[in-house]
């Protein structure tokens, strides 16, 4: 699975996960990305964003050693009062 493949997919489950809570990727306001390859930064900034609507959350990409992924993300929704 490619660096776009594996971001789509995790930023379809953090769609779900927010979905749950009643909130969206429009609600984020800040992000920790851990990439296991600083070199495929390009790659999986092209499709953050596509995906999440501005304003964009503040981020933090970070290298990691992930054991057989490419990218995790955590993610802070403002889920209002």
């Amino acid at each position: 699975m490619t660096i776009e493949e594996q971001t789509v997919r995790t930023l379809e489950n953090l769609r779900a996960v927010r979905g749950a809570g009643r909130a969206g990727l429009a609600d984020g306001v800040k992000t920790t990305v851990h990439l296991s390859d600083l070199g495929r930064f390009a790659a999986f900034n092209q499709v953050t964003t596509r995906c999440f609507p501005d304003p964009k959350p503040v981020r933090t990409t970070v290298g990691s050693q992930l054991s057989g992924i490419l990218v995790e993300i955590d993610a802070v929704a403002d889920l209002g009062e």
